[in-house]
């Protein structure tokens, strides 16, 4: 699974903190995943990851109670039924969320 629990953010991280919240976040970087999630309600904030600059990668918080994140997880990997028109909106305001970001972290 591509996920885990940050406590707080990384000193690497550029992008995407909604208004000082420092709260502890699930971050992803499965954009299905998140499209999922984001369809589900779960507020998406992308960042970009700079440990490697040859190899800029965007993340994704997700915000929320753990235990529903995680129970939301599981209904993707479960193959729960959802409206595939919603889902792929989602998925690619997800995607263009990404890209703009990665070409923003390569300046």
């Amino acid at each position: 699974m591509w996920h885990n629990i940050s406590k707080l953010e990384p000193e690497n991280k550029q992008g995407g903190d909604v208004m000082g919240d420092k709260s502890p976040t699930t971050s992803y970087e499965d954009t299905l995943l998140v499209a999922f999630l984001k369809l589900k309600g779960f507020t998406v904030v992308p960042w970009v990851c700079r440990d490697n600059p040859s190899d800029v990668r965007v993340s994704f918080d997700v915000q929320g109670d753990e235990n529903e994140i995680e129970a939301a997880v599981n209904a993707f990997y479960a193959n729960e039924q959802i409206g595939i028109q919603d889902f792929c909106k989602s998925f690619k305001e997800t995607k263009s969320n990404m890209h703009a970001l990665k070409r923003v972290g390569r300046s």
